[in-house]
């Protein structure tokens, strides 16, 4: 076997060089012995030098430390191992890390003692280098199994995904057509019910309550159907914003004129104040329109008679707010997060028997959203909700 250069040095616990059991590097020509094992290295490797005497001591074998020395005033890099001999240090030296294992067993300068107390040191590390190779080795073959199983998940519900979206084409299909086939018929029994309304001198009392139960419902059968054509939209990717100059204020006024009927009946009174007389948005009048529709009759809905609601426009810097706040019954707080859901109800009650299809409010939000607006509401038990959306003033004609 070829012999293979390296040192060795027999240091106390401080680190100091007490003897140099081989040097082939020539460290000996600069009288190294009685001097720390730190100083024959170089000031950039010393800290890594002292944490392997320390490693040493408290492990009794320390590895792979890659340490540079000067060697006839050379830079030289080598590769060191310690071996902690109770109340000595044994540092060895080599080119590489087989080199300082083989360079250890070539060792004569060792007694049999100290020799085969760094063979059962040195076997006790191997054993936990294997241990670690095999752990390693078991982890990465459960790494892939757990890896190959995401994958083929990941494949699974991609086509569930696709199932899905097709799934709900179909549905959003269907409904819009079943949707459109009965918005027809509703409206002229709507229609026609109305008619009769007008002629309600001519009915009885129990034939008057008949068409006014036929004009209810044709009315919310109607309004249901226009918003399941809404949803059908909306789930399918087609909502249109169709924007033109529209003046907001006016807008606004408007739609509290036609609302104020409904309110009448119930002796509710609509105010509405605004910071700015007019404002030119470029939007979709007829959606915006549906929203204040919406959250108008919703204040009427559920408050009680003789109250007021508040309708307000405030222009500020980069956006415009509108507000509609009621005096009515108010949400119960774990209620609201779900009010923009299609299809969801709260516990409170509108007070005149009014119904609702849960509907509307998931449709506003989706209309101001594709205003790049945003809406919010507060509200309190006993006293009254407000719900707000923001409009961007980027919009302004």
């Amino acid at each position: 076997m070829a012999k293979v250069s390296g040192c060795a040095f027999l240091c106390d616990e401080s680190g100091v060089i007490q003897q140099v059991l081989r040097d082939d590097f020539g460290f000996s020509e600069n009288g190294c012995q009685g001097k720390l094992f730190t100083s024959i290295i170089d000031q950039h490797s010393r800290s890594k030098s002292l944490n392997m005497i320390l490693e040493t001591k408290n492990k009794n074998l320390a590895f792979d430390y890659r340490l540079n020395v000067f060697i006839q005033d050379q830079l030289k890099s080598l590769y060191f191992m310690g071996v902690y001999l109770g109340k000595q240090i044994l540092i060895i030296g080599a080119d590489n890390h087989n080199e300082a294992i083989e360079f250890t067993n070539q060792l004569q300068q060792i007694n049999n003692e100290q020799s085969n107390q760094i063979r059962i040191l040195l076997k006790k590390q191997n054993e936990k280098i294997t241990t670690q190779e095999k752990e390693n080795e078991a982890i990465f073959d459960e790494l892939s199994r757990v890896n190959n199983e995401l994958i083929n998940l990941q494949r699974e519900l991609n086509r569930k995904n696709a199932e899905l979206e097709r799934l709900n084409d179909l549905k959003n299909r269907f409904l819009g057509m079943a949707a459109h086939d009965l918005r027809n018929p509703l409206s002229n029994i709507n229609a026609i019910s109305d008619f009769l309304q007008k002629k309600s001198d001519n009915f009885d009392e129990r034939q008057n309550r008949f068409v006014n139960h036929i004009k209810e419902l044709s009315s919310f059968m109607l309004n249901l159907v226009n918003e399941l054509l809404d949803i059908s939209a909306i789930e399918s990717g087609n909502v249109k914003i169709n924007s033109t100059p529209t003046n907001l204020v006016l807008l606004i006024e408007t739609n509290i004129n036609l609302n104020k009927e409904l309110a009448n009946k119930k002796n509710i009174e609509i105010l509405f104040e605004s910071n700015v007389d007019s404002l030119i948005l470029k939007i979709d009048n007829n959606k915006i329109d549906q929203v204040l529709t919406n959250l108008l009759t919703n204040a009427i809905k559920y408050s009680n008679n003789d109250t007021k609601i508040f309708v307000s426009l405030k222009r500020q810097e980069t956006e415009v707010l509108i507000n509609v706040q009621d005096q009515g019954q108010g949400i119960a707080e774990d209620e609201v997060v779900s009010l923009f859901k299609p299809f969801q109800k709260t516990s409170t009650k509108s007070t005149a028997g009014e119904k609702s299809t849960g509907l509307g409010l998931y449709i506003v939000k989706r209309i101001v959203e594709a205003h790049q607006g945003q809406i919010e509401v507060e509200s309190e038990v006993g006293k009254g909700s407000t719900f707000y959306f923001s409009l961007p003033l980027n919009s302004t004609s």
